[in-house]
């Protein structure tokens, strides 16, 4: 039983577990360490009576900050207006450089309607006029994040890694790397085999692209992230050259799964990999974090 080919330590946060064979109290827990990185854990348990099981658990529910690096710290923000969520990724970035750049957050969110430009401003990436696009009730964006325009919407998981002292640990090209890694993941578990390609960021099925990644760094910590297109309408794509490349077709997990697929399971199991894929343990993030001052500008921050 104990043979499992791979490193083991004890975790003492873990020891008053329960065993998953007669439902005792369990005196003893050992952690085994997943095999290929895997998202899922073995602990070995040890009752009062002496009765040895395993048991399965995600890896971020047990692993401490000292056995598996750093924490971080998330936020679900469920629907969320993208220039609020920019708003609190700024709030967070500042808060990050007070903390003298140790923290670690991840926000995750959907948003209303929104295009958005990456730095380089490329206007004729959006493919209607702007108040063709106000009918819709689509936004217009700028961001200083690398990329060209994306489309975000209900039904699209995104993520915002506000990361620093792991982006120190890994660098920039692992960290977009990671990300991509993080999407693919993710979709596998949604059975759909996503990949990455070369000099093309994201997650892409064939030549159909799923996922987005577009990252900014200030002063050593990170903004923006990725998004996946879950069950998201894929219409308004049409209305944008995504990311400069013209006549890409864009997916989504349900429809390349051929069946639903659920925002909320999506976003589980996005944190579970960011988790396991930059070796950090998830705690959930303070309420007053999040908590945005009061707007005394009338001016929309970066809309037209």
């Amino acid at each position: 039983m104990c043979d499992f080919g791979v490193g083991r330590e004890i975790i003492p946060e873990a020891q008053n577990d329960e065993c998953s064979a007669c439902h005792e109290q369990a005196t003893f827990i050992e952690y085994v360490r997943p095999k290929h990185g895997g998202t899922v854990a073995q602990l070995l348990l040890m009752d009062n009576h002496g009765y040895c099981a395993i048991a399965e658990r995600k890896i971020c529910d047990y692993i401490d900050q000292g056995s598996r690096g750093v924490v971080i710290h998330t936020a679900q923000l469920g629907l969320c207006d993208y220039r609020r969520a920019l708003q609190l990724q700024y709030a967070l970035h500042a808060r990050c450089q007070q903390s003298g750049g140790n923290l670690n957050m991840l926000l995750l969110t959907e948003h209303f309607p929104v295009i958005t430009l990456g730095y380089r401003r490329m206007p004729e990436h959006i493919l209607l006029p702007p108040l063709e696009l106000q009918k819709r009730g689509i936004a217009v964006v700028e961001t200083e994040r690398g990329g060209g325009a994306t489309y975000h919407g209900p039904g699209q998981v995104v993520a915002y890694p506000i990361f620093s002292s792991l982006l120190r640990r890994i660098g920039v090209r692992k960290f977009v790397a990671g990300l991509e890694d993080v999407l693919c993941r993710v979709s596998l578990q949604c059975g759909v085999a996503a990949t990455r390609r070369e000099g093309l960021p994201g997650a892409w099925v064939g030549q159909r692209k799923l996922g987005a990644v577009g990252v900014a760094i200030r002063r050593g910590v990170s903004l923006h992230g990725c998004a996946l297109n879950v069950n998201v309408d894929l219409q308004p794509f049409s209305f944008i050259s995504p990311c400069g490349l013209r006549d890409i077709e864009v997916t989504s997990l349900q429809q390349e799964a051929g069946a639903a697929v659920s925002v909320s399971q999506v976003t589980s199991y996005l944190q579970a990999e960011v988790a396991a894929v930059f070796t950090a343990v998830l705690k959930e993030m303070p309420n007053e974090w999040c908590r945005l001052k009061r707007e005394t500008s009338t001016r929309p921050l970066d809309y037209y």
